[in-house]
């Protein structure tokens, strides 16, 4: 099965359904979009705005896609709407695909539930994603962030024609956010989509390291940030859990996004209701947010070792992973290097041609590394997810891995899916017992450990 992107089949799903009400931040980008999401989510939960958050990949379940107030909605909820969806496409004979469905299911949770706002993460693209099918006077912001090339045999071979996509979100008089690009062809497609549809474009504003002593209060991990904030004409002082410099990058998109809808002059109850958004509320949201797999660390109890998982999938992502092992590196010796000592990784790819496995791993492994490659297990909904046979990870490592190891942990006949992921496990541990492993190149297979995990406890 192959993904069939086009809206001619969820428009007829929509207009099948009790029409779609709430107020809508719609956010599309290459990298960073799922982070732009979660902080938003956190930052008017904590403000008491109720919140309804659309995200996909899911990570265990396919309802994980859809929360309320940072939580998943009931297994209930879920299987209830998404049965009135699907016995309506069936009935209507309209065919919508698993994932028309699940934007569907995500609208009428939301719907049905009234929430105060609701963000929709795009799932491909944009201009023709089935979340672009929400009505334009229903949405109160549209923001692209990062944009790389990803999915090239979809949305276009540069940087530019995959920026046309992306920006295709945007509604004409509402306002377009613009995160920091690499590529400035990216950000003039955008601004020449954004402007022909009559849009309105904001360019993220900066966000930058802060000093430890501004946050006397502050919890382990946490990154130092000072923000503007027009808004309310001032700087925040600010904790942001999330690791990696380029999550700087995502709370600007975030806070840039909030402080244009705080200008903007809207009816009750929306007005009201971000009335109750105050520094106070926005720092605790901001140091509240939880993003899981992304650069998080996660402790294994057989065998008994420390992950540091990161769903980096693409050449943009494992460059970011890269810097942030360089960044602890230098962090401990307060020096600048271009290398780091040898890490661990166990990793697996999924297949997205053109994109190659040389193209993920080389910003990532290093001579002296040790890789183990694992396939991960099926993936719930999404058929035409598949691995990279791992002899071709195999062969694209040696190039790149001379002084290390190399082991592949293809599945046995018969044997259980995670035993694939058990074995690395054991075998990175006996390479360098009680050092911290690397797991990556796939959010399913973060997906994996979590279910490894769940088995544990």
């Amino acid at each position: 099965m192959s993904i069939d992107l086009s809206l001619v089949r969820i428009k007829r799903l929509f207009s099948l359904l009790p029409a779609y009400r709430r107020p809508t931040i719609h956010v599309a980008g290459t990298n960073g979009k799922g982070s732009v999401t979660a902080l938003l989510s956190s930052i008017f939960s904590s403000s008491h705005v109720s919140v309804g958050r659309f995200n996909s990949p899911h990570l265990v379940h396919v309802r994980d896609s859809i929360s309320i107030n940072g939580h998943t909605v009931s297994s209930d909820t879920y299987h209830s709407t998404r049965a009135n969806v699907e016995s309506i496409d069936k009935t209507e004979s309209v065919g919508a695909s698993t994932f028309e469905i699940l934007t569907a299911t995500a609208s009428q949770i939301f719907e049905q539930a009234g929430v105060d706002i609701a963000i929709f993460e795009v799932g491909l693209g944009g201009r023709l994603d089935a979340t672009n099918v929400l009505p334009d006077d229903v949405i109160l912001a549209s923001a692209i962030t990062s944009i790389d090339l990803d999915h090239q045999k979809l949305l276009g071979n540069t940087p530019a024609a995959i920026a046309c996509e992306k920006a295709g979100i945007a509604r004409k008089a509402k306002p377009c956010i613009l995160g920091t690009q690499r590529y400035p062809e990216a950000q003039d497609a955008v601004q020449e989509v954004v402007h022909a549809v009559g849009g309105r474009l904001f360019k993220a504003f900066e966000v930058v390291p802060g000093h430890r002593g501004a946050t006397p209060n502050v919890s382990k991990g946490c990154q130092f940030v000072t923000a503007p904030f027009p808004a309310w004409d001032t700087t925040l002082e600010l904790e942001l859990p999330l690791r990696g410099a380029h999550q700087l990058q995502n709370l600007a998109v975030a806070l840039t996004i909030l402080s244009v809808i705080l200008r903007e002059r809207f009816g009750a109850p929306l007005e009201a209701a971000l009335n109750r958004i105050s520094p106070s509320t926005l720092f605790t949201g901001v140091a509240s947010t939880r993003w899981p797999g992304r650069l998080e660390r996660i402790q294994l109890l057989d065998p008994r070792l420390t992950l540091l998982a990161d769903g980096a999938h693409n050449a943009a992502s494992s460059t970011a992973l890269q810097a942030y092992l360089l960044s602890e590196y230098r962090g401990e010796r307060d020096q600048i290097s271009i290398s780091r000592p040898s890490r661990t990784f166990i990793l697996g790819l999924s297949h997205s041609p053109p994109k190659s496995p040389t193209d993920t791993l080389t910003p990532l492994l290093q001579p002296n590394d040790s890789v183990a490659f694992v396939p991960f297990t099926d993936v719930e909904d999404m058929p035409w997810v598949q691995n990279v046979p791992l002899h071709e990870l195999e062969r694209a490592a040696q190039g790149l891995v001379k002084d290390g190891s190399i082991q592949s942990f293809e599945r046995k006949p018969n044997e259980a899916a995670l035993n694939p992921l058990k074995r690395a496990l054991a075998w990175a541990n006996g390479l360098h017992s009680g050092e911290e492993i690397v797991l990556a190149g796939s959010l399913y297979l973060v997906a994996d450990l979590y279910r490894l995990l769940a088995a544990q406890s």
